[in-house]
């Protein structure tokens, strides 16, 4: 029995592309940059909000950290 090939293009939603998407949506990007910024195009991002629980969880705490105000006390010499 022959091994048959992948066909198609190879899936390109990973860790690093959630990771871009929920950092560009935790600080306040609109989902159109967030996902050009990722390199994913917004039906892929709306396909996967549906489909998979574990990105749609991922993209709520982002939402969520978006309402978060973040204070750096840092100063500069």
């Amino acid at each position: 029995m022959a091994i048959k090939k992948a066909v198609g293009r190879p899936q390109e939603f990973n860790f690093k592309t959630i990771s871009k998407l929920a950092d560009s949506v935790a600080h306040n990007y609109p989902i159109s940059d967030a996902c050009k910024y990722a390199r994913i195009s917004k039906s892929t991002y709306y396909y996967y909000l549906k489909s998979e629980p574990l990105f749609a969880e991922a993209m709520a705490l982002a939402h969520e950290n978006q309402r978060k105000v973040n204070f750096n006390f840092r100063t500069t010499p």
